[in-house]
């Protein structure tokens, strides 16, 4: 059975564990606080660019 619980907004979320170099990182939070998003919204949004995936 997966784990997946649900935002205020409606999304559906996993927790999920990767190794991320230290730059790589530190990138992420400097972004993460620019846009005052959290870290893991930052980080999400990112992959999904990345992969070029409409939520």
């Amino acid at each position: 059975m997966s784990r997946w619980y649900q935002t205020e907004k409606g999304w559906r979320r996993r927790k999920s564990s990767i190794y991320l170099r230290e730059n790589v990182y530190a990138e992420l939070v400097k972004v993460a606080d620019r846009n005052k998003l959290s870290f893991s919204e930052t980080a999400n949004r990112l992959l999904e660019h990345g992969l070029k995936v409409i939520a």
